[in-house]
C-alpha cells in the first residue's frame, strides 16, 4: 500500500524543516505526513505526530475532523483499537460530514470498522463497513470496505466452537 506515500514522507519532512510556515500550514503538513507514515508502516511515529496536531487544533477548526481521522487511523495501524474508537466517534463523524467530504467520511468509517472488528464487535463493524462503502462506493475506502464485506460474506456465518 505504501506506493506514493513513500515519496510523500521525505517531501513533507523536508518542507517542514525548510519552509517558513504558519502554525496552521505546519499543522496541515504534519497531518499529511502522519497520514503518509501510517501507510508506510511507521504507525507509532504517525501516532506521535498526529497526537501533537490534534492537541494544537482548536475544536472549531475546519481541519479538526481531518486531524482526528488521521490520529484515529494511526492508532488503528498501531493496534491501539480502543483509543482509536474514541477518536473516530461522533465528533470526527460530524466534523467530516459537515465538510461534505465523502472520501474522508468513508476513510474514518473504514478505520472505525477495523477497530471495532479487532475488538470483537463484529456486528457493529459490518454496519460501519457498509456505511463506509455506501457514502463513497467508488472511492478507495468505499472499495476497501466492500472488499472486507465480500471477504466476510465468503467466510460464512460464525458457527461457534465445536
Amino acid at each position: 500500500e505504501a506506493g506514493a506515500y513513500d515519496e510523500v514522507v521525505p517531501t513533507a519532512e523536508a518542507a517542514l524543516e525548510e519552509a517558513d510556515l504558519s502554525r496552521d500550514e505546519r499543522d496541515q503538513l504534519e497531518n499529511t505526513l502522519a497520514w503518509a507514515l501510517l501507510h508506510v508502516e511507521e504507525a507509532e511515529r504517525a501516532v506521535d505526530l498526529a497526537a501533537g496536531v490534534v492537541a494544537r487544533t482548536a475544536r472549531v477548526s475546519t481541519h479538526r475532523a481531518y486531524t482526528l481521522g488521521t490520529y484515529g487511523a494511526a492508532l488503528v495501524a498501531a493496534g491501539r483499537h480502543g483509543e482509536a474508537l474514541a477518536l473516530l466517534g461522533d465528533e470526527a463523524e460530524r466534523g467530516v460530514a459537515a465538510l461534505d467530504d465523502a472520501w474522508a467520511v468513508s476513510a474514518q468509517r473504514y478505520y472505525r470498522a477495523v477497530a471495532l472488528a479487532a475488538l470483537g464487535r463484529h456486528d457493529e463493524a459490518l454496519v460501519t463497513w457498509r456505511a463506509a462503502r455506501d457514502v463513497d462506493p467508488t472511492g478507495l475506502y468505499g472499495q476497501r470496505a466492500e472488499a472486507r464485506l465480500r471477504q466476510i460474506e465468503r467466510a460464512g456465518p460464525y458457527r461457534g466452537a465445536t
